[in-house]
C-alpha cells in the first residue's frame, strides 16, 4: 500500500521546522525566525518571504529586524515557483548574495 504524498504539507513542514529551536514571528509577508542565544546559526536566524507583494519593504524590514539584534540578515526560499525572479531585484539592491 502506498501512502499519498502531500507536497503542500512537505513544504509547510520545511518552512516551519526552525520554530522547534527558534522564535517564529508571522508577518503579513512571511516568517521571521530568530534565536538570540545562537546568533551564528543560519537555520535559527532567517526570514522566509511567502508573499512577494511589496517585497522591497519586506526586505527592508528583514534587514532592520536582524541588524537591530546584531544578527546577519538571511532570507531562505519559500519554495514557491519563480520566487527568485520576483525577489532578485530587491536582493541585489540590498546587497544580498544568492547561494
Amino acid at each position: 500500500m502506498s501512502l499519498p504524498f502531500n507536497v503542500k504539507r512537505m513544504i509547510d513542514t520545511e518552512l516551519h521546522f526552525p520554530q522547534r529551536f527558534s522564535t517564529m514571528l508571522t508577518k503579513n509577508w512571511g516568517l521571521i525566525f530568530f534565536n538570540e542565544g545562537n546568533k551564528a546559526s543560519h537555520d535559527s536566524n532567517h526570514a522566509v518571504i511567502t508573499d512577494t507583494v511589496g517585497v522591497e519593504s519586506s526586505v527592508r524590514e528583514i534587514e532592520f529586524f536582524y541588524k537591530s539584534k546584531g544578527i546577519s540578515p538571511r532570507i531562505y526560499p519559500s519554495l514557491g515557483s519563480n520566487e527568485l525572479e520576483r525577489l532578485m531585484p530587491s536582493f541585489e539592491k540590498h546587497g544580498f548574495q544568492v547561494h
